[in-house]
C-alpha cells in the first residue's frame, strides 16, 4: 500500500505523537553521539634543600690537686655537633579521560513509519479500496480523487461576484417581495464561510470506487503551508487515517455539522443559491453542491501523499 515514492503532502503530527505515546512499542528516534575527549595534566614538583655535616669535638681537662688531706679535682668536657642535609624530590602526574554522550532525537517523520509499518505488521490497517471492511474506529488505507470543499468553494465563488459586480446590479434582479438582499447575502455567507474554517479545520471531499470520503483536515498541517491544499484538487491521493464515522444509504454526514444549527443553515444557503440562479450576468454561476453526503466515511486523516 505505501509507495516508497510517494511525496507526502500532509502529516498530523500532533495525531502521530499522541498515538506513539499511546503505543509504547512504536517508537522512532534519531541517535546523535559527541565524543570528547579532554587531557588533565598536572606538574608537581618539591624540592627539599639541606646538608648534614657532623662534626664531633671533645675536648677534656683533668686537674687533681692535694693540699694535706683535701683534694680538688676539675674535669673540663667540649663536644661539639654540626649537620647539614640535602635532600631534593621532583614528581610529575598526567590524565586523558575520553567522554562519550548520546542524544536522542525524536522525530514525527519516524514515528510516522514506524507507526505505518507497525498497522501493517499487526494486520491493524484496511484497505478501503479493496473491500476490507472498515467500521467506526478503525485505521484505513483509502486512495481516490480529491474533490475538495464544495459548500466552502461555492461561498468564496458567490462572495466574489458580489464584490466584483456590485449590489446595485445584482440586486436588479432580486424581487422587491425578497427578504433577502444582496448585502444580507453578503453578511450571511461571510458568517458561515468562517464558522466552517474555525479552528483551521474543514472537510475536504474525495471520490473513491466504494463511495465518498469526507476527510477532516487541519490546514497547518499541510507540508510546505497550503500549496497542496488547492494544487492538488482532481489528484489521485492517498490517505492514512481512522474512520470516524460511516453512514450508509440511510443516513448521512452533513458538511454543516460544524455550524450546529445545519438543518437552518442549509435552508439559508438553498435560499440565496434559488436567488443567483436567476440572475444572467452573462456568466455561469456555480451552483450550491450537496451538502448532505450518503453511504460515505468520516476520516481523520494521520498522513496524506500523492
Amino acid at each position: 500500500m505505501f509507495d516508497n515514492l510517494g511525496i507526502l503532502i500532509y502529516l498530523d503530527e500532533v495525531l502521530v505523537k499522541s498515538i506513539s505515546s499511546i503505543q509504547g512499542q512504536i517508537v522512532g528516534y534519531i541517535d546523535i553521539r559527541t565524543r570528547r575527549k579532554s587531557w588533565d595534566i598536572g606538574v608537581s614538583e618539591r624540592c627539599k634543600s639541606g646538608r648534614t655535616d657532623t662534626m664531633y669535638l671533645e675536648e677534656r681537662n683533668n686537674k687533681d690537686k692535694r693540699e694535706g688531706f683535701k683534694g680538688t679535682a676539675s674535669s673540663d668536657a667540649e663536644t661539639k655537633t654540626m649537620c647539614n642535609d640535602h635532600d631534593k624530590v621532583q614528581e610529575q602526574r598526567g590524565n586523558a579521560r575520553c567522554e562519550e554522550e548520546i542524544k536522542q532525537i525524536y522525530t514525527s517523520y519516524v514515528y510516522h513509519q514506524n507507526f505505518y509499518n507497525g498497522l501493517i505488521k499487526m494486520g491493524r490497517l484496511n484497505n478501503f479500496c479493496t473491500g476490507d471492511k472498515c467500521n467506526e474506529g478503525d485505521y484505513i488505507f483509502i486512495k481516490g480523487r480529491l474533490i475538495g470543499n464544495t459548500i466552502l468553494s461555492y461561498i468564496e465563488s458567490i462572495l466574489l461576484i458580489i464584490e466584483t459586480y456590485g449590489s446595485e446590479i445584482i440586486d436588479s434582479y432580486i424581487p422587491s417581495s425578497e427578504l433577502l438582499n444582496t448585502s444580507k447575502i453578503k453578511i450571511l455567507l461571510e458568517k458561515i464561510k468562517e464558522k466552517l474554517s474555525d479552528g483551521n479545520i474543514f472537510d475536504l471531499l474525495i471520490e473513491h470506487d466504494k463511495g465518498n470520503c469526507i476527510l477532516q483536515i487541519n490546514s497547518k498541517c499541510f507540508c510546505n503551508e497550503n500549496c497542496f491544499r488547492n494544487s492538488s484538487i482532481g489528484c489521485n491521493i492517498n490517505i492514512v487515517g481512522k474512520v470516524m464515522r460511516r453512514v450508509n444509504s440511510n443516513e448521512d454526514i452533513n458538511l454543516l455539522r460544524k455550524l450546529n444549527q445545519e438543518y437552518f443553515y442549509k435552508e439559508l444557503l438553498i435560499k440565496v443559491d434559488s436567488i443567483f440562479s436567476n440572475i444572467d450576468l452573462g456568466i455561469t454561476i456555480p451552483r450550491l453542491g450537496d451538502i448532505c453526503i450518503c453511504n460515505s466515511i468520516q476520516v481523520m486523516p494521520i498522513s496524506i501523499y500523492i
